[in-house]
């Protein structure tokens, strides 16, 4: 179902740092790709909508300065070569048939074109204030890909989010390819071998749900797990996820269960694709294994089933879209190919959620989950970073500490664990740290006996353990986030999770921040605290700024680049301030003090975090605090908005016949230097009698 836009589907990066490719021009304008349908007649009016849209987005970087991946990944240690040391050695130790990717250095002829996106992938971008014209919408050189063919290579995945190939390890070819002019760098496709689920324990299962559930929904055996995590309220509040598409990645799917029955009939299986065979079919086939789409057909009940008496998905009214990524056929590890294809389809039609399931973990040791190493890790950042949720199971590696894989440790991603239905954490459930000392998982939901969809026939129903199962809950949860707030980005969407879960306070490298509460992630406003304690009403001012302070905190930083103070005098219009740190805690702007007499000055504070939140203080839209400043000047000791004899005279015996100080004294002030002495005295004898200059205010 869908156009599988398979020109170019994998994603892949680099080890080392980010690079940020700015695209400003579009050409040609209709845009030609390969694939069953030839050229896409719909690529000519998307492009004038590119071009609408780009003049809406290219005035300011809305969406890449909160995210740590950008639109490009550059190759790591560009030093080592094409080859890497160990490529070899990996060849000799991995199973047979194991895959490389051959990366390119450039674009080629195709410098100028752009990949067609579905309208609803554009419409999230525009929502989302991310820009059009970037560099993952760039395809792979069609030259670069004939080379590699003739040269005796069958390609597997094309990527044009890593500007690369996938191909069968030859050593023999490699080495040939390896002295291609436009050849970076060859590296292993990185495997998976997946971890069974956990066992189910019997007193994991709590199928009894208590009567009459607050949505009036008939949740069955479903309910305990669900309420545990806020989804029943929410339903009760009618979000159901509707709108909001969804992708599964798993073995295949069973879409003739009654679980999906309501999701056919309405229309919202909105594309799928076998990553595995290649072709649009994800339930089981004639060459799959018997059991390929169990594990699938439970993973998308969990998260998006509807069957009144046995089972609710936290986003039951959700589209969908399903991508079978993995091969069981055999005891052959999974390769990352199949999900980075997928990631990239998935992206290309307009998802707003991904749900998977897998971790990799050969060819990476511990030191490569650091967020900026792993291929799956990039790729689930780079999505984050394009406006789409990506939840990913944190693994059944448990009790262990530093237990995670990829794509767990990646920035941007909410990864999760498993509890029981009491809420202790399952014994099975993997733990943080990454290597760089960030706490995973990120949340957590029931992984524990899990009430499930089972695929042994269209009616049956059941219970299963692992963080397979976890990780659905939660991307139903967050389906259900973006409908109750649709211009919100992942970030946005994952700290609302994240800091209304149950131990946000005191989050651990066991439970992250806790356990889910959908039903007040749907309340959330964000965690910037902004307050000021203004100055006396009435502010006398004799320096040339004043500064005003307020105390800012939140989960994240403050954005500095997006948050002002605003003020304006006697009425006039509103002016920006940049604020700068003050001290703990706490910003400050510098405002100017006013040359007038008396001048009323209106201000207020806006803090913006750098996951997109931002606070008020005054709190109330329109509100300000109010000052007046009192700007004498220098020398006016009788304090009458003018410099005459009188004021000479109270200087001269002030300094010369100890008279009491002015109050206050820094009205004595008029050269400018420090402390009050006869050079004063001078200053302003000479601008009264001989038209001298001005006294100045002290710096």
């Amino acid at each position: 179902m869908g156009f599988p836009l398979h020109s170019a589907l994998i994603v892949d990066f680099a080890r080392s740092g980010v690079k940020l490719t700015w695209v400003t021009h579009i050409s040609p304008a209709y845009v030609e790709i390969a694939g069953p349908s030839g050229k896409d007649k719909r690529v000519t009016r998307r492009c004038i909508l590119i071009l609408l849209a780009f003049v809406v987005t290219a005035a300011g970087d809305l969406a890449v300065a909160r995210y740590r991946a950008g639109y490009e990944i550059a190759i790591d240690h560009p030093h080592m070569g094409v080859i890497p040391p160990g490529l070899e050695l990996w060849a000799r130790n991995s199973a047979p048939g194991g895959r490389v990717w051959v990366r390119f250095k450039d674009r080629g002829s195709t410098g100028g074109s752009f990949v067609p996106l579905s309208d609803r992938a554009l419409a999230r971008r525009l929502r989302q204030g991310i820009p059009l014209m970037t560099a993952d919408r760039q395809p792979v050189a069609p030259e670069y890909i004939a080379e590699i063919v003739r040269s005796g290579a069958r390609i597997r995945r094309v990527s044009r989010w890593l500007n690369a190939v996938s191909i069968a390890y030859d050593a023999e070819l490699v080495n040939r390819l390896a002295q291609l002019p436009f050849v970076a760098r060859i590296e292993p496709v990185r495997r998976y071998f997946r971890m069974p689920d956990a066992p189910t324990s019997r007193d994991d299962v709590r199928s009894t749900p208590p009567a009459g559930s607050p949505a009036g929904l008939d949740y069955g055996s479903s309910f305990a797990q669900l309420e545990q995590i806020g989804a029943d309220l929410a339903h009760a509040r009618e979000f159901t996820g509707a709108g909001v598409l969804v992708a599964m990645f798993d073995t295949g799917f069973r879409k003739d269960h009654e679980a999906f029955a309501s999701a056919l009939a309405e229309g919202r299986l909105m594309a799928e694709w076998d990553f595995v065979f290649d072709d649009g079919d994800t339930q089981n086939e004639g060459i799959d294994h018997p059991n390929a789409h169990n594990h699938g057909t439970s993973t998308w009940s969990v998260l998006g089933g509807a069957y009144p008496g046995q089972l609710y998905g936290p986003a039951y009214g959700a589209s969908f879209l399903l991508a079978k990524t993995e091969d069981i056929r055999s005891e052959t590890p999974v390769e990352e190919d199949n999900w980075l294809a997928a990631v990239e389809w998935a992206e290309a039609l307009g998802a707003d959620v991904i749900s998977s399931s897998l971790t990799y973990s050969d060819w990476y040791s511990f030191s490569a989950y650091d967020g900026l190493t792993a291929i799956t890790t990039l790729a689930a950042d780079l999505a984050a970073s394009l406006g789409i949720v990506v939840c990913n199971a944190a693994g059944n590696a448990g009790p262990g500490t530093a237990t995670i894989g990829a794509p767990v440790d990646a920035f941007g991603m909410l990864s999760v664990g498993s509890v029981t239905s009491t809420g202790t954490i399952s014994s099975f459930s993997s733990r943080g740290p990454t290597f760089d000392g960030r706490i995973k998982p990120e949340i957590c939901a029931r992984g524990s006996a899990t009430f499930l969809a089972q695929a042994g026939s269209t009616t049956a129903f059941g219970n299963s353990s692992g963080t397979s199962f976890s990780c659905p809950l939660a991307g139903g949860c967050a389906a259900l986030v973006i409908e109750a707030h649709p211009a919100w980005n992942p970030l946005q969407v994952r700290e609302a999770l994240m800091q209304t879960a149950s131990q946000a306070d005191t989050p651990d490298n066991v439970f992250g921040w806790g356990i889910i509460d959908v039903n007040a992630a749907l309340d959330y406003a964000g965690s910037v605290q902004v307050s000021a304690v203004p100055p006396s009403d009435t502010l006398l001012s004799y320096a040339a700024t004043f500064d005003i302070a307020a105390f800012a905190t939140t989960a994240s930083a403050v954005d500095f680049a997006k948050s002002a103070l605003y003020y304006r005098t006697d009425g006039g219009a509103y002016l920006a301030l940049p604020l700068v740190p003050h001290g703990t805690d706490s910003v400050a702007a510098s405002l100017p003090s006013p040359s007038d007499f008396l001048t009323t000055v209106a201000y207020y504070f806006l803090v913006e975090d750098t996951v997109g939140f931002f606070a008020r203080a005054p709190q109330t839209p329109g509100e300000a605090y109010a000052l007046v400043f009192m700007a004498w000047l220098p020398g006016d000791l009788n304090k009458n908005k003018d410099l005459t004899v009188a004021d000479v005279l109270m200087l001269v015996n002030y300094v010369l016949k100890s008279a009491p100080e002015p109050e206050p004294v820094a009205l004595a002030e008029t050269d400018g230097g420090a402390g009050i002495t006869l050079a004063d005295i001078i200053y302003v004898v000479n601008y009264v009698f001989k038209g001298g200059p001005p006294p100045v205010r002290p710096s």
